[in-house]
């Protein structure tokens, strides 16, 4: 199916109009408008009739986010894998709690069971992420939340205030003509992924590569010429800092106490913050997506699985890469996966003399 894309930035407006029309061969053609407009300081997204919407506009000298009388078709919402259209009643639920959601085109980030959203404190200056999480068979009674709860008291997880976490029952679906149950969770907002400042890292790495020896293209058998310099340069900006590392190692250690298995830890679920913009000044960081998590009793806790997982992850990531970028990606790598196998012994000497 083919469409147009006419926009308008009105004059004096705070708002943007996209007018959508259908291929014009369609029989059941319908022409619709998407429009982005702020209001109480957020941003709202808002799919009308445009026919209608323009008989609003025609009728009403005031500003369009005064009244919105004109019908709302849809407002969509991704929840995990499905998109809901729940109009406004999860920014009302949201609001109700005193927060709202800020419109970012780098949200939503989505996983199988849930969807992450921008947030923000009402009367405060401080951003946050939102989580929606879909009930699901394999979590019913909202295991995760419970445990992320509890990851943020261990300070293994991301902070999560005292009225950040709650269930609306009664969220009406009217793509589907149903009411829907969605659980959220309300999380302190990190900067960036390991697995994201990883690969930040090889390309701002090959980039000055290139430039330095002014090349288009790096070779291994270039590499080779100059590899004591590319060491030294590695080492004093992109090597991942003691600081990151000893945290993990302490996350892990405080999973252990609590015989927390997070059971889906890998570099994407481990959040970074920073002092500035500089890589080197580390402020903290946090695992999060507890989805899979689990507290066990003693004679079933798995001490291993965390450490081995977050292990093959990092070698996952490794094999994937070209002969060339294996090189520098094992090299930024290094201190950390050193790290966790020095850890993983240290935890088979500590298991065996408890058994």
């Amino acid at each position: 199916m083919n469409y147009s894309l006419k926009t308008f930035f009105p004059y004096g407006g705070n708002y943007v109009i996209h007018f959508i029309e259908d291929d014009p061969k369609n029989n059941k053609r319908q022409n619709l408008s998407l429009i982005l407009y702020e209001e109480e300081s957020k941003y709202r997204c808002r799919i009308v009739n445009t026919k209608n919407f323009l008989k609003f506009l025609l009728s009403n000298d005031s500003h369009l986010h005064s009244s919105m009388a004109f019908e709302t078709i849809g407002t969509q919402y991704i929840v995990g894998m499905e998109t809901f259209d729940f109009g406004d009643d999860i920014i009302r639920c949201i609001s109700e709690k005193g927060f709202n959601i800020i419109f970012n085109p780098e949200f939503p980030k989505s996983g199988s069971f849930g969807s992450i959203y921008l947030l923000a404190e009402k009367e405060k200056e401080k951003e946050l992420i939102i989580k929606l999480v879909l009930p699901s068979q394999k979590d019913p009674r909202f295991n995760e939340g419970l445990i992320s709860r509890f990851a943020s008291y261990r300070e293994i997880g991301p902070f999560i205030p005292e009225n950040g976490m709650w269930s609306c029952c009664n969220l009406f679906d009217k793509s589907k003509n149903k009411s829907e149950v969605i659980h959220f969770i309300v999380m302190e907002k990190y900067e960036i992924n390991l697995y994201d400042l990883f690969r930040t890292h090889i390309l701002l790495y090959l980039s000055y590569l290139k430039t330095r020896l002014n090349i288009p293209l790096l070779t291994l058998e270039i590499y080779n010429t100059i590899q004591t310099e590319i060491i030294e340069y590695v080492n004093t900006f992109y090597e991942i800092t003691n600081d990151i590392i000893i945290n993990i190692i302490k996350k892990l250690e405080a999973m252990q106490s609590v015989n927390l298995e997070h059971g889906d830890l890998h570099l994407g679920n481990i959040m970074l913050k920073f002092k500035g913009k500089d890589i080197k000044n580390f402020d903290k960081l946090a695992f999060i997506d507890f989805g899979f998590s689990k507290v066990e009793d003693y004679m079933s806790y798995n001490p291993f699985s965390d450490t081995n997982n977050l292990l093959f992850k990092i070698n996952e990531m490794i094999e994937t890469l070209t002969k060339l970028d294996k090189i520098i990606l094992s090299r930024i790598t290094f201190p950390l996966t050193t790290a966790l196998k020095i850890f993983y012994n240290v935890t088979v000497q500590k298991y065996k003399i408890i058994t």
